[in-house]
């Protein structure tokens, strides 16, 4: 585990990789490495030092296989096999002593990191650790023991479990998108300034109308107000976005949806209108415009459907192409320049 480690630290401090990984985590698992180097060796201290009985020829294998000759380290101890009570204590203690060391390695490196040291529950496993092989380490001490503790042999990095890389898998589970209930966010962001939501209840009588026409999708927007309707003294503007029809939420819900919740309203409908305060959503390009007005549909008390002409599409469109023609201001010209004869307005139906 801890070379496993070593290796990660060593690809996460190379320049392509070290600009986009916090420090924190780079100091995490050299933290973690020198952790785990102590700890291994601090197993076989204990494994030499509690194992009374003779050394077979099993064990002998597993120690062979274990240290790692050196011969670039001259204060490393000679015994890789010990054959000896003395051999194991003195092999058993050079570990100690090296899981010592490497304990109070990993805690300065700790303290050296700002984000680590809010760790208190790493911190409390650093210090519980080093705590104990320092007790250890204490009760194997002797009054009349003067000889030099060495360096203990590396140890060979092995595991019986083969690692491989398992890429996350994102379908597993399934999560709801926290924003979801906002709306669409090309609409409700925090670009955009809005009125605050007001409801909106009418009451209609016989085959009287409501009074206004939608239009779009997601939300949908209302194209067009009647005067002196019922829509119009209750306060709905043209450009108002529908979010609510009585308790449905309608922010994500398409033309038929909304359409066909205001048809079994009946006679009373209430809904929830915002008014955007920074700019309209009517005024479209006469592409848009022309494949909007499509999607436009209304309801009458019979359940029939009709369509009336917008008067504010046809300025939106008549506007668009004044502003493609009117390219340069001439100081010569005698008059404005004329509409062209082939506007379309757009076809809003009204929700009776």
């Amino acid at each position: 585990v801890a070379e496993v480690y070593a290796q990660l630290h060593k690809l996460m401090s190379n320049p392509p990789v070290k600009d986009y990984v916090p420090y924190s985590w780079i100091s995490l698992t050299l933290v973690k490495a020198e952790h785990y180097r102590a700890l291994a060796h601090f197993y076989i201290a204990v494994g030499l030092l509690d194992h009374s009985s003779d050394i077979d020829e099993s064990v002998r294998r597993s120690l062979e296989f274990l240290h790692v000759h050196d011969q670039s380290n001259s204060t490393c101890i000679d015994i890789r096999v010990p054959e000896t009570a003395e051999d194991k204590r003195q092999l058993g203690k050079a570990h100690l002593r090296e899981a010592l060391l490497l304990h109070e390695e990993a805690l300065r490196l700790h303290r050296m990191c700002r984000q680590l040291r809010q760790v208190d529950n790493l911190l409390r496993r650093l210090r519980a650790d080093h705590d104990i092989a320092l007790q250890r380490y204490a009760d194997l001490e002797q009054e009349d023991d003067f000889q030099e503790v060495l360096d203990p042999p590396k140890i060979q990095a092995s595991t019986k479990y083969q690692l491989t890389l398992t890429s996350p898998d994102f379908t597993q589970y399934k999560v709801k998108d926290l924003f979801h209930g906002l709306g669409p966010i090309s609409i409700f962001s925090a670009r955009h300034h809005w009125s605050a939501a007001r409801a909106v209840h009418l009451t209609k009588k016989g085959q009287e109308s409501f009074g206004f026409s939608v239009r779009g999708d997601s939300p949908v927007i209302v194209a067009g107000v009647e005067p002196c309707s019922l829509a119009e003294l209750a306060g709905v503007k043209e450009g108002d976005f529908i979010v609510a029809i009585g308790k449905t939420d309608t922010k994500w819900s398409t033309h038929d949806e909304v359409v066909q919740l205001i048809r079994e309203a009946g006679h009373e409908l209430t809904v929830r209108v915002i008014t955007p305060m920074d700019r309209t959503y009517l005024r479209q390009s006469p592409a848009s415009s022309t494949s909007s007005s499509s999607s436009s549909s209304g309801i009458s008390s019979s359940g029939s459907s009709s369509r009336l002409q917008s008067p504010n599409g046809s300025i939106a469109s008549n506007k668009s192409k004044d502003g493609h023609k009117r390219l340069t201001w001439n100081f010569f010209r005698r008059g404005t320049s004329k509409e062209r004869p082939g506007a379309t307005y757009d076809a809003n139906v009204l929700l009776r």
